[in-house]
């Protein structure tokens, strides 16, 4: 993340019912310049994600495409909510999750989650 002197990362998962999911990733960076004003709610198909378009230094512009990819195979949604110097939201929604495949994405984020901690610490 650029432009913040304290980058925070914030991950949520919800199982809405037994068979979906919904994960939420925010973090305070500086945001992605065209979800600004952007409210059609149509981010899974957003043409803006291209590969080789990016605003970072080091990127290589292919993150979001593969995201946008991987989520369309799975028929999930995606909603991005960004503004500027303040970070960016995402969430998603992934349809018929069985109750094992969530317990594994939540395993695979309380790994990750211990993982930083004890980087920091």
């Amino acid at each position: 993340m650029e432009s913040s002197s304290s980058p925070k990362i914030d991950i949520s998962i919800f199982q809405n019912d037994n068979t979906s999911a919904t994960v939420k990733i925010k973090d305070n960076g500086c945001g992605i310049s065209f979800c600004f004003d952007c409210n059609k709610n149509r981010c899974i198909n957003c043409d803006q994600f291209q590969i080789g378009k990016t605003t970072k230094a080091e990127g290589t512009g292919t993150g979001m495409i593969y995201v946008q990819s991987t989520l369309k195979e799975m028929d999930s949604k995606l909603f991005i909510k960004s503004k500027p110097e303040e970070g960016t939201e995402i969430e998603i929604h992934f349809k018929n999750l069985a109750s094992a495949e969530m317990d594994e994405i939540s395993n695979l984020y309380l790994k990750k989650k211990d993982d930083i901690s004890s980087q920091q610490a």
